[in-house]
């Protein structure tokens, strides 16, 4: 929440200062937040797909660790 915070800061200081004559900067910023939310989505949809495809590349002390994990 602090880097959150911190970030929307840092937004506010490019938007009020470097880019303030920019309409283009909240443009970008737009289209950046609703890819986030789309991506989030399409991870919403495809969440077990997803997650199974990476633990196949994961070495197997790390699966171990994520299932005893999960499990205790």
């Amino acid at each position: 929440m602090v880097f959150g915070a911190l970030g929307c800061f840092y937004l506010g200081h490019l938007a009020s200062d470097v880019f303030k004559d920019s309409w283009l900067f909240p443009v970008a910023l737009s289209m950046i937040g609703l890819d986030v939310i789309y991506l989030g989505v399409v991870w919403q949809k495809n969440e077990a797909r997803i997650t199974r495809a990476a633990r196949k590349v994961l070495p197997e002390s790390l699966k171990t660790l994520l299932e005893s994990k999960l499990l205790g």
